[in-house]
């Protein structure tokens, strides 16, 4: 079997942006892949944009007022 996920930890923020209702987090994301082969897990990763989609996202105060940290 194999898992793929993304290190939110390893990955930087490039921009939020709001449409409507959907935040999207655009990022530069770690990538890491494990596999187990002969009962080891083995793993790689690597680098790549991606879009974070929250739909329906509540947003209880105005991002120009947000942190920037």
């Amino acid at each position: 079997m194999i898992y793929t996920s993304i290190e939110l930890h390893d990955s930087d923020l490039l921009s939020i942006t709001v449409a409507d209702t959907t935040l999207v987090l655009s990022v530069r994301a770690y990538v890491h892949r494990w596999q187990k082969v002969d009962s080891k897990w083995l793993g790689t990763g690597w680098s790549q944009a991606a879009e974070l989609r929250i739909l329906s996202a509540a947003l209880p105060v105005s991002l120009d007022s947000a942190p920037d940290d």
